[in-house]
């Protein structure tokens, strides 16, 4: 996949996501790539990953309810790009 034509309007495989976490208000960014990539050490995540398969499609400014092992969570697509 050739990301470097890709619109950054929605989040999509390749794109490197910026988030808030609503309730730690900690920005956090992490970059959405196939299994054989994926590191969260990282924070590569693979397009598998349950805050990965939340995200897809979204734009900048919506809100985005990820359900985790450890419960609930809370983003905001803040940024989203393609380099």
């Amino acid at each position: 996949v050739d990301i470097r034509d890709m619109a950054a309007d929605k989040v999509q495989f390749g794109a490197q996501v910026t988030l808030l976490d609503m309730e730690t208000e900690k920005i956090k960014k992490y970059h959405i790539v196939g299994e054989p990539e994926a590191d969260i050490r990282e924070n590569r995540l693979s397009i598998s990953a349950p805050i990965s398969r939340a995200l897809m499609g979204r734009a900048t400014g919506e809100y985005v309810e990820v359900k985790t092992p450890g419960g609930i969570r809370y983003y905001e697509v803040k940024d989203i790009s393609y380099a």
